[in-house]
């Protein structure tokens, strides 16, 4: 009995540590610290390995290989218009799979992430960009690189440097390729000024944007990857432009305006910022509790989703707009896609912040489903967990209670 009770206050030690504190600091910027943790980046794999551990739940991560061909690209072939590159949904989800194997202990998986990697940056040709910064080839060129293939693969690269580092030789040559990668795909949209205001009340800096948010993960993320303090601080700046343009009631006004899509890509983008606060945690800096306001926080933008999922009319006089809507234009009819990415936040959110209001909406909200819209996120919130392209990560491996919901 004393032994089952000293498991418990282990378990409810680890689980507690990376959890944030109570109350919002409000700042338009926070200091840029050392790199604690270089070589680290999308999680602490030794505190989460005794997580998983000690309850028992090593079988939140894949125990084998992934199947299929480790592809090579040397071109990105995104169109002009809607959409991505989508060869490199397979490379994404590699990278993705590989990176939960090694950190449930696939020694082989470790290995493969390198192997992978390197083959990339020898061997793929892959150049920058095609079209210029206000061309669709531009735009889902960059989205489709930073989120498919730099995010992925450095969250991989991250966990296995923790488990066996890297050879010198081998680093330099990743790190060689990576820098100048993520400065060929680099789409922040800092200084290009603000959209003008709509009817819709869009008035936003454009660096506010889903497409800067993804790029910023891909910086921040080589950042400790590379202990680079100027690239990490990419996505803590990003953290607070995206926040600030949040309207009062928690919407995010770029990504609300999008028709049928609106909630997409609001949960999406809220899925990346959820990024840029783990990758921020492990090197000790506490995003989550930081906001450029007391009102725009991640708490309220997690709330309107919550709220417009129960009364989707908060998100019709927004949505109206039909900007870039995707394939349905009918804006009355919400369309969240592929619950993993649009859900991806899930996880790790209700894992930091277990009691609070908005944690305990998603884990009753199973209980009173009243629309389609509910009903896929009361689905979203039992899975506890995706691995999915928007977070980077498999989510559910890293970031998951699996005592919750």
């Amino acid at each position: 009995m004393k032994q089952a009770v000293r498991i418990m206050v282990s378990v409810a030690i680890l689980l507690a540590t990376p959890k944030t504190a109570v109350g919002i600091s409000v700042s338009t910027i926070l200091p840029i610290p050392e790199i604690t943790k270089p070589g680290a980046v999308a999680v602490d794999v030794p505190t989460r390995r005794n997580q998983l551990s000690l309850l028992a739940a090593t079988h939140l991560c894949p125990n084998s290989l992934p199947f299929g061909d480790a592809l090579l690209f040397d071109s990105v072939l995104a169109p002009s218009g809607y959409g991505l590159d989508d060869r490199f949904n397979a490379v994404s989800a590699r990278f993705r799979t590989l990176g939960a194997a090694c950190l449930g202990g696939v020694k082989e998986a470790c290995k493969s992430i390198y192997d992978y990697a390197l083959d990339w940056a020898q061997n793929s040709g892959l150049g920058g960009p095609k079209g210029g910064k206000n061309d669709g080839l531009f735009w889902n060129g960059t989205l489709t690189a930073n989120m498919r293939l730099l995010s992925p693969m450095l969250a991989a690269l991250g966990v296995a440097e923790q488990v066996s580092p890297l050879p010198t030789q081998d680093r330099d040559v990743l790190d060689r390729w990576l820098n100048t990668k993520v400065d060929e795909y680099e789409h922040g949209m800092r200084g290009e000024g603000r959209y003008k205001r709509g009817k819709d009340g869009t008035s936003a800096l454009k660096s506010a944007h889903n497409h800067a948010v993804q790029s910023s993960i891909v910086a921040m993320s080589y950042g400790a990857w590379s202990n680079n303090k100027k690239y990490f601080k990419t996505g803590i700046k990003q953290w607070f432009i995206t926040l600030k343009s949040m309207r009062k009631d928690g919407s995010l006004p770029i990504e609300t305006r999008r028709g049928a899509r609106a909630l997409f890509y609001h949960g999406r983008t809220l899925s990346a910022l959820v990024q840029l606060a783990e990758r921020a945690a492990v090197q000790g800096v506490d995003l989550y509790n930081s906001a450029p306001r007391k009102r725009k926080t991640i708490h309220q933008a997690v709330a309107f989703f919550i709220d417009a999922i129960e009364e989707p009319d908060l998100v019709l006089k927004y949505a109206k707009t039909n900007k870039a809507p995707g394939p349905s234009k009918n804006y009355k009819i919400q369309d969240l896609g592929g619950l993993g990415s649009t859900m991806g936040w899930i996880a790790p959110y209700i894992s930091r912040f277990p009691d609070h209001p908005n944690s305990l909406r998603l884990r009753a909200i199973h209980s009173k489903p009243t629309n389609h819209l509910m009903r896929e996120l009361a689905s979203a919130v039992s899975i506890n967990g995706y691995s999915a392209e928007w977070i980077g990560v498999d989510a559910r491996c890293f970031y998951a209670d699996p005592r919750l919901p």
